[in-house]
Parts: structure tokens; sequence; C-alpha cells
């Protein structure tokens, strides 16, 4: 299960927020140190949970066999790593810990009323004051009046190139689907599949097989699986999944 530090994430950033450089690295070395026990304590329990993962299913003579000689196959290829780093959760992905204040305070942030304007603005929609009831045609703030062509929304052409938003992992993973040839109900299997923990292959592989089933082929599958576990860098091993 994915563990969050939402104070020493907050406090990563804050660190990286000041200006001067050498007070950005003071802040750096002091948030190593003041971090360094809220990881160390996560050490453990990640550990128990690799051992969990490496021996499941393996503890019958046969099951062991098949997990020593898969062990031995990647052992060359395949380290002990530790990877923090600053990523998205899933929408429905299960963690430990607690999420940043920053992530708490943007959920609760209420939607501004477009409707309101500040009190130093008077009349905020047309700039004009609240006391100049003349209309536009007569009203010498009115650019018109001196031959000025005002350029508003409705006069600009709607063909004008819209600024494109930027990829998510999301997007690429409908690309994926697309370009397997599992075209139908791409946004339904997408939407599955990032509710949970997209960097574990068991899930990404329950999401295709059995949530997806009938219209994700074996075959689609495996492709998928192989091209996402290759190029997110997610540990992968074929014959966990499927049986030639």
């Amino acid at each position: 299960m994915t563990t969050v530090f939402g104070k020493e994430g907050d406090n990563l950033y804050a660190s990286f927020y000041e200006p001067d450089p050498v007070k950005r690295k003071v802040a750096f070395d002091t948030w190593i140190e003041e971090s360094t026990p809220a990881i160390q304590l996560a050490v453990a329990e990640e550990l128990k949970s690799l051992v969990d993962f490496v021996t499941q299913d393996r503890w019958t003579e046969k099951g062991w066999k098949h997990g020593e000689d898969k062990l031995r196959r990647i052992q060359g290829q395949y380290h002990l790593v530790m990877d923090i780093r600053l990523r998205q959760l899933g929408k429905k992905e299960e963690f430990k810990g607690e999420l940043p204040n920053s992530a708490i305070q943007k959920v609760a942030q209420p939607i501004p009323d477009q409707d309101k304007h500040s009190d130093d603005d008077d009349y905020v929609e047309s700039n004009r004051s609240p006391n100049d009831d003349r209309s536009d045609s007569m009203n010498p703030n009115d650019p018109a009046m001196f031959g000025i062509e005002v350029i508003t929304s409705d006069s600009v052409p709607s063909t004008l190139p819209q600024p494109e938003s930027p990829r998510t992992l999301e997007d690429e993973f409908r690309d994926l689907l697309r370009s397997a040839g599992a075209k139908k109900a791409t946004e339904v299997i997408a939407e599955l599949f990032f509710a949970g923990d997209i960097w574990n292959m068991r899930w990404l592989h329950r999401v295709l097989s059995d949530d997806a089933r009938g219209f994700v082929t074996e075959a689609q599958c495996k492709l998928i699986m192989g091209y996402w576990a290759q190029t997110k860098g997610v540990p992968y091993e074929y014959e966990d999944f499927f049986e030639d």
C-alpha cells in the first residue's frame, strides 16, 4: 500500500519556494534532517509488504520452486530500490499516512462568486460609475465615440488556435488502449484503472482481465501490460500472469 508523507511533502515544496539560493540550500538540508525520522518509521512496513508480495503463493513446495526459478531469472535485472518521489494518487487509491495540508485546503477552497466584486471595484463589468445612467452611445468613456474599434470576445474568430492542455498519464493510457485495439469502453476502462494503484501490475491485470472481460482479449491484455510496464518502469514478470 502507498505511504503518503503529507507534512514532509509540503515542507519539500516550501523549501524549494525560498527565493534566496543560500537560504534555499539551508532549507533543503533542514528538510532532509527533519524528514528522515518519518521516512525511517515507514521503512520496516515497506520491507514487510515486499516480503509478503515476493512470497505470495510461494509457501508450498511447488509454489516455492516456481518462485525460485523466477527470482534466479530476474536477479540480474531487478534490484532492491527505494523509490521516494512526487506523484499523483489514483482517484480511489488506498494509502497510509495523511494528505498534505495543501491538498486539504485545495479541496476545501470555495469557488469564487463571479457575481461579487471587491469594495475597491466600482461597477467592474463596465468601468462606469454607478451614477452614470447615460447610454453607451452617448457615454464619453465609450471608445466608439472616437472611432476606435472595440474588439470583444464575440468579434474574435472562433478558429483561433487554442493552447493544448498538457497530456496526462490517463491520456497516455487511453491512447495505449486504442493502439492495442481495445477501442470499446476505453473511457470506462481508463477510469477504473486510475481509480486504483496504477503502478501495481496486479491491479492492471485485474482491470483488463476481470472488469473489462469481453472488451479486452488476452492478446491485447498482454500487449497493454507489457508496454505499460516497459515505458513506466514498473516491475513486471510475464509468467506471473500468463501461461503459454
